[in-house]
């Protein structure tokens, strides 16, 4: 690993848990966001599989779509409109359908209406995220957003050819970047 306190404008926020393939690209990135005089920090790397449902669970817990009491587990059944889902599976595609961009800590299918692209991904079946295999950072927005962020970021993807995507996730206030080779489970 990298000595963080090396970097010049990026910070990792407490608990991050750092991979050799993010780090370099995160040192890359740091160089431009120094050299564009902006600041940022990076809120999240590698996942588990439970980090990844905890996740969705704090965005629904935000979006009151679950009480703060309550947990989500992989296998956890219920009937939904006539079929038996796992009840993560409903929370987490009523997030999609609500704008807020996240993987699942497992393949699955969305259940409900969720536009991406102009493509309605109703009944796709997503792969979990590359945070999953340490393959993928997010840097976290500012009061004004993350847009600032992904300007730095987009530049920083057409310069680096370890990055295979940079996605604004404006609902959860960050830049999400994906490096290639990717292995998702």
């Amino acid at each position: 690993m990298k000595d963080e306190s090396a970097l010049k404008a990026l910070t990792f926020a407490p608990g991050v848990v750092r991979t050799d393939a993010t780090d370099e690209v995160i040192w890359r990135y740091d160089d431009l966001f120094h050299a564009a005089g902006h600041r940022a920090v990076v809120t999240s790397v590698k996942r588990s599989v439970l980090g990844q449902l905890q996740t969705i669970e704090r965005y629904a817990v935000a979006k009151q779509i679950i009480q703060p009491s309550e947990c989500l587990d992989l296998s956890m059944p219920m009937d939904w409109r006539g079929q038996k889902v796992l009840r993560w599976q409903v929370v987490w595609s009523t997030l999609l359908h609500l704008g807020v961009i996240i993987s699942p800590p497992v393949p699955a299918a969305v259940l409900m209406d969720y536009w991406r692209d102009g493509i309605n991904k109703k009944g796709v079946t997503i792969t979990p995220s590359a945070h999953l295999a340490g393959r993928a950072f997010d840097i976290g927005g500012g009061k004004n957003g993350a847009e600032d962020e992904f300007a730095v970021c987009q530049a920083a993807a057409k310069e680096i050819s370890q990055v295979s995507q940079v996605l604004l996730e404006r609902e959860n206030n960050c830049v999400h970047t994906t490096i290639k080779g990717s292995v998702l489970i």
